[in-house]
Protein backbone atom coordinates (compact mmCIF):
# COMPACT_ATOMS: atom_id res chain seq x y z
CA UNK A 1 0.00 0.00 0.00
CA UNK A 2 1.55 3.22 -1.15
CA UNK A 3 1.34 6.14 1.94
CA UNK A 4 -1.44 7.19 0.59
CA UNK A 5 -3.64 4.69 0.78
CA UNK A 6 -2.46 4.15 4.47
CA UNK A 7 -3.72 7.62 5.26
CA UNK A 8 -6.67 7.35 3.55
CA UNK A 9 -7.64 4.11 5.24
CA UNK A 10 -6.64 5.69 8.56
CA UNK A 11 -9.02 8.12 7.95
CA UNK A 12 -11.92 6.88 7.09
CA UNK A 13 -11.90 5.22 9.87
CA UNK A 14 -11.22 7.72 12.47
CA UNK A 15 -14.27 9.33 11.11
CA UNK A 16 -16.34 5.47 11.66
CA UNK A 17 -14.94 5.18 14.63
CA UNK A 18 -15.97 8.91 16.53
CA UNK A 19 -19.31 8.70 14.99
CA UNK A 20 -19.89 4.75 16.14
CA UNK A 21 -18.69 5.87 19.79
CA UNK A 22 -20.73 9.09 20.41
CA UNK A 23 -24.11 7.08 18.83
CA UNK A 24 -23.38 4.37 20.87
CA UNK A 25 -24.12 1.94 17.47
CA UNK A 26 -20.73 -0.30 17.11
CA UNK A 27 -19.29 0.98 13.88
CA UNK A 28 -21.08 -1.76 11.80
CA UNK A 29 -24.14 0.88 10.34
CA UNK A 30 -21.02 2.78 8.86
CA UNK A 31 -18.34 -0.20 8.03
CA UNK A 32 -20.27 -2.50 5.40
CA UNK A 33 -21.33 0.18 3.19
CA UNK A 34 -17.93 1.95 3.02
CA UNK A 35 -16.00 -1.78 2.80
CA UNK A 36 -18.17 -2.61 -0.01
CA UNK A 37 -18.79 1.13 -1.91
CA UNK A 38 -15.24 2.10 -1.20
CA UNK A 39 -13.14 -0.83 -0.92
CA UNK A 40 -14.70 -3.20 -3.08
CA UNK A 41 -14.81 -5.82 -0.37
CA UNK A 42 -17.48 -8.62 -1.20
CA UNK A 43 -20.59 -9.01 1.25
CA UNK A 44 -19.78 -11.49 3.63
CA UNK A 45 -16.00 -10.72 3.62
CA UNK A 46 -17.06 -7.22 4.41
CA UNK A 47 -19.51 -8.68 6.91
CA UNK A 48 -16.77 -10.26 8.73
CA UNK A 49 -14.51 -7.52 8.72
CA UNK A 50 -17.36 -4.75 9.80
CA UNK A 51 -17.66 -7.28 13.04
CA UNK A 52 -13.80 -7.59 14.05
CA UNK A 53 -14.04 -3.68 13.47
CA UNK A 54 -16.77 -3.67 15.50
CA UNK A 55 -15.09 -5.52 18.44
CA UNK A 56 -12.36 -2.95 18.35
CA UNK A 57 -14.12 -0.01 18.36
CA UNK A 58 -16.74 -1.05 20.85
CA UNK A 59 -14.24 -2.36 23.25
CA UNK A 60 -12.42 0.99 23.04
CA UNK A 61 -15.52 2.95 24.46
CA UNK A 62 -16.76 0.50 26.29
CA UNK A 63 -13.76 0.81 28.36
CA UNK A 64 -13.81 5.04 28.35
CA UNK A 65 -17.47 4.78 28.85
CA UNK A 66 -16.61 2.07 32.31
CA UNK A 67 -14.27 4.81 33.50
CA UNK A 68 -16.32 7.12 33.21
CA UNK A 69 -19.34 4.93 35.10
CA UNK A 70 -22.48 5.35 32.25
CA UNK A 71 -22.49 1.87 31.61
CA UNK A 72 -26.13 -0.15 33.37
CA UNK A 73 -24.34 -3.64 34.07
CA UNK A 74 -27.69 -5.55 34.34
CA UNK A 75 -28.73 -4.08 31.34
CA UNK A 76 -25.95 -4.75 29.24
CA UNK A 77 -26.06 -8.75 30.19
CA UNK A 78 -29.68 -8.65 29.74
CA UNK A 79 -29.42 -7.66 26.17
CA UNK A 80 -25.87 -8.96 25.16
CA UNK A 81 -26.30 -12.84 26.62
CA UNK A 82 -28.95 -13.09 24.23
CA UNK A 83 -27.55 -11.32 21.40
CA UNK A 84 -24.32 -13.07 21.61
CA UNK A 85 -26.62 -16.48 21.14
CA UNK A 86 -28.53 -15.14 17.57
CA UNK A 87 -25.67 -13.28 16.50
CA UNK A 88 -23.81 -16.79 16.34
CA UNK A 89 -26.81 -18.66 14.67
CA UNK A 90 -27.37 -15.35 12.30
CA UNK A 91 -23.77 -15.73 11.11
CA UNK A 92 -24.42 -19.09 10.09
CA UNK A 93 -28.09 -17.68 8.32
CA UNK A 94 -26.37 -15.27 6.13
CA UNK A 95 -23.69 -17.23 4.58
CA UNK A 96 -26.34 -19.49 3.03
CA UNK A 97 -28.40 -16.84 1.74
CA UNK A 98 -27.85 -15.46 -1.91
CA UNK A 99 -25.54 -12.52 -2.26
CA UNK A 100 -28.58 -10.21 -3.86
CA UNK A 101 -31.01 -11.50 -0.86
CA UNK A 102 -28.40 -10.30 1.94
CA UNK A 103 -27.44 -6.98 0.16
CA UNK A 104 -31.33 -6.18 -0.42
CA UNK A 105 -31.98 -7.55 3.65
CA UNK A 106 -28.69 -5.05 4.87
CA UNK A 107 -30.19 -1.81 2.34
CA UNK A 108 -33.65 -2.46 3.93
CA UNK A 109 -32.54 -2.33 7.16
CA UNK A 110 -30.16 0.43 6.65
CA UNK A 111 -33.53 2.74 5.94
CA UNK A 112 -34.80 1.27 8.61
CA UNK A 113 -32.37 2.73 10.62
CA UNK A 114 -31.91 5.97 8.70
CA UNK A 115 -35.84 6.72 9.08
CA UNK A 116 -35.29 6.71 12.87
CA UNK A 117 -32.12 8.91 12.65
CA UNK A 118 -33.74 11.70 10.70
CA UNK A 119 -37.25 11.10 12.71
CA UNK A 120 -37.04 9.62 15.87
CA UNK A 121 -40.55 9.50 16.52
CA UNK A 122 -41.17 7.67 13.56
CA UNK A 123 -40.23 4.66 14.20
CA UNK A 124 -40.04 3.16 17.67
CA UNK A 125 -39.50 0.79 19.58
CA UNK A 126 -42.42 -0.10 21.87
CA UNK A 127 -42.10 -1.16 25.56
CA UNK A 128 -42.47 -4.61 26.95
CA UNK A 129 -43.71 -4.58 30.13
CA UNK A 130 -44.45 -8.27 31.14
CA UNK A 131 -42.87 -10.20 33.68
CA UNK A 132 -40.61 -9.93 36.26
CA UNK A 133 -38.80 -6.74 36.74
CA UNK A 134 -35.10 -5.57 37.76
CA UNK A 135 -33.09 -2.60 39.02
CA UNK A 136 -30.31 -1.24 37.82
CA UNK A 137 -28.61 2.30 38.39
CA UNK A 138 -25.20 4.23 38.80
CA UNK A 139 -23.17 7.31 39.46
CA UNK A 140 -21.24 8.78 36.86
CA UNK A 141 -17.62 10.55 37.09
CA UNK A 142 -19.62 13.65 36.86
CA UNK A 143 -22.35 13.85 39.24
CA UNK A 144 -25.04 12.70 37.48
CA UNK A 145 -26.89 9.63 38.83
CA UNK A 146 -29.69 7.10 37.70
CA UNK A 147 -31.13 4.40 38.73
CA UNK A 148 -35.15 2.60 37.74
CA UNK A 149 -36.69 -0.32 37.78
CA UNK A 150 -36.90 -2.06 34.55
CA UNK A 151 -38.45 -5.60 32.36
CA UNK A 152 -36.26 -8.40 31.89
CA UNK A 153 -38.45 -9.48 28.92
CA UNK A 154 -37.99 -6.00 27.52
CA UNK A 155 -34.20 -6.34 27.60
CA UNK A 156 -33.82 -10.07 26.10
CA UNK A 157 -36.77 -9.24 23.36
CA UNK A 158 -34.43 -6.53 21.46
CA UNK A 159 -31.15 -7.92 23.02
CA UNK A 160 -32.24 -10.82 20.54
CA UNK A 161 -33.10 -8.34 17.97
CA UNK A 162 -30.10 -6.75 17.73
CA UNK A 163 -28.29 -10.01 17.61
CA UNK A 164 -30.33 -10.90 14.71
CA UNK A 165 -29.17 -7.66 13.11
CA UNK A 166 -25.37 -8.16 14.35
CA UNK A 167 -25.00 -11.18 12.79
CA UNK A 168 -26.99 -11.48 10.14
CA UNK A 169 -25.72 -7.89 8.22
CA UNK A 170 -22.77 -6.93 10.70
CA UNK A 171 -24.21 -3.25 11.59
CA UNK A 172 -23.66 -3.79 15.44
CA UNK A 173 -26.87 -3.84 16.75
CA UNK A 174 -26.72 -0.55 18.49
CA UNK A 175 -29.05 0.57 16.23
CA UNK A 176 -31.71 -2.00 18.29
CA UNK A 177 -30.27 -1.43 21.32
CA UNK A 178 -29.96 2.53 21.74
CA UNK A 179 -33.93 2.79 21.13
CA UNK A 180 -34.78 -0.34 23.19
CA UNK A 181 -32.89 1.21 26.25
CA UNK A 182 -34.55 4.97 25.37
CA UNK A 183 -37.83 3.22 24.91
CA UNK A 184 -37.47 1.82 28.56
CA UNK A 185 -36.90 5.62 29.87
CA UNK A 186 -33.10 5.10 30.04
CA UNK A 187 -31.13 8.16 29.29
CA UNK A 188 -29.73 8.55 25.69
CA UNK A 189 -26.14 8.91 27.49
CA UNK A 190 -26.32 5.75 29.60
CA UNK A 191 -28.42 4.03 26.63
CA UNK A 192 -25.40 4.73 24.74
CA UNK A 193 -22.67 3.93 26.92
CA UNK A 194 -24.48 0.50 27.97
CA UNK A 195 -24.81 -0.30 23.95
CA UNK A 196 -21.07 -0.45 23.64
CA UNK A 197 -21.14 -3.07 26.20
CA UNK A 198 -23.72 -5.08 24.30
CA UNK A 199 -22.33 -4.42 20.80
CA UNK A 200 -18.65 -5.60 22.10
CA UNK A 201 -20.08 -9.22 23.55
CA UNK A 202 -22.33 -9.71 20.08
CA UNK A 203 -19.66 -8.03 17.73
CA UNK A 204 -16.83 -10.79 19.55
CA UNK A 205 -19.29 -14.01 19.14
CA UNK A 206 -20.13 -13.03 15.73
CA UNK A 207 -16.53 -12.53 14.46
CA UNK A 208 -15.24 -15.68 15.81
CA UNK A 209 -17.89 -17.54 14.26
CA UNK A 210 -16.76 -15.50 10.61
CA UNK A 211 -12.87 -16.49 11.83
CA UNK A 212 -13.54 -20.06 12.15
CA UNK A 213 -15.13 -20.12 8.82
CA UNK A 214 -12.36 -18.36 6.59
CA UNK A 215 -14.24 -15.20 6.05
CA UNK A 216 -11.89 -12.86 7.57
CA UNK A 217 -8.98 -11.84 4.97
CA UNK A 218 -7.18 -9.06 4.42
CA UNK A 219 -5.46 -8.98 7.98
CA UNK A 220 -2.99 -5.69 6.97
CA UNK A 221 -6.14 -3.65 5.96
CA UNK A 222 -7.61 -4.91 8.93
CA UNK A 223 -5.13 -3.85 11.21
CA UNK A 224 -4.98 -0.55 9.58
CA UNK A 225 -8.40 0.16 9.69
CA UNK A 226 -8.57 -1.12 13.56
CA UNK A 227 -6.05 1.91 13.98
CA UNK A 228 -7.82 4.84 12.84
CA UNK A 229 -11.15 3.33 13.93
CA UNK A 230 -9.99 2.72 18.09
CA UNK A 231 -8.54 6.51 17.91
CA UNK A 232 -11.74 7.57 16.43
CA UNK A 233 -13.94 5.80 19.28
CA UNK A 234 -11.45 7.34 21.73
CA UNK A 235 -11.96 10.84 20.31
CA UNK A 236 -15.90 10.19 20.65
CA UNK A 237 -16.40 8.79 23.73
CA UNK A 238 -14.02 12.13 25.19
CA UNK A 239 -16.55 14.83 23.42
CA UNK A 240 -19.80 12.56 23.34
CA UNK A 241 -21.05 14.87 25.90
CA UNK A 242 -20.27 18.53 24.19
CA UNK A 243 -21.24 17.61 21.08
CA UNK A 244 -25.10 17.50 19.75
CA UNK A 245 -25.77 14.17 18.83
CA UNK A 246 -28.93 14.62 17.42
CA UNK A 247 -27.18 17.06 14.54
CA UNK A 248 -25.27 14.14 13.90
CA UNK A 249 -27.92 11.82 13.82
CA UNK A 250 -29.42 13.58 11.11
CA UNK A 251 -27.02 14.19 9.13
CA UNK A 252 -25.97 10.37 9.69
CA UNK A 253 -29.55 9.76 8.46
CA UNK A 254 -29.60 11.49 5.43
CA UNK A 255 -25.95 9.63 4.61
CA UNK A 256 -27.17 6.51 4.61
CA UNK A 257 -30.06 7.23 2.40
CA UNK A 258 -27.60 8.33 0.08
CA UNK A 259 -25.54 5.47 0.67
CA UNK A 260 -28.79 3.16 -0.19
CA UNK A 261 -29.55 4.51 -2.99
CA UNK A 262 -25.80 4.32 -4.68
CA UNK A 263 -26.41 0.44 -3.23
CA UNK A 264 -29.32 -0.17 -5.02
CA UNK A 265 -28.42 1.19 -7.85
CA UNK A 266 -25.41 -0.95 -8.17
CA UNK A 267 -27.35 -4.11 -7.44
CA UNK A 268 -29.49 -3.20 -10.20
CA UNK A 269 -27.26 -2.15 -13.09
Amino acid sequence: MTPEVIVFILIIAFVVGMIASILGIGGGTLNVPVLILIFSFDQINAIALSLAIGVAISFTSMVNYAWQQRILYKTALFLGVPAIGVSVLSVLVSISLPAVTLKLILIAILLVIASTLLKPDLISLPEIKNGPEYRDGCKNRYGDEFSGDFHALHMITWGSGGGLVNGLTGLGGGSINVPAMIAAKIPPHYATATSTMVVFLACMAASITHAELGNIHSLGFLALYITGAVCGAIAGTRYARRLRSSQLSFGFGLFLVFVCIIMAVNLFL
